[in-house]
């Protein structure tokens, strides 16, 4: 799928690809979720840092998540 990453203090996209092989989403187990989450951090990852073959570790502290009707599009406003 295609993860479109908005970094903190910019006002542009990165396009990042993320790729599952798992179940189909309503079958998924906690670790199918954790998976998913995994490549979604390393996709914003590389997307603050581009050239980067670097894979850090990854420990998740908090979530903040934002969800905007796909048929309203995303405010660059609000």
């Amino acid at each position: 799928m295609q993860l479109d990453v908005v970094l903190r203090d910019t006002n542009h996209a990165v396009t990042e690809m993320v790729n599952y092989e798992g179940s189909e989403p309503s079958t998924w187990t906690d670790r199918d979720v954790e998976r998913v989450l995994r490549r979604i951090l390393l996709a914003i990852h590389r997307a603050k840092h581009p050239g980067s073959d670097e894979e850090p570790a990854i420990a998740l502290r908090g979530l903040s998540w934002i969800v905007n009707p796909f048929d309203e599009g995303v405010c660059d406003r609000c």
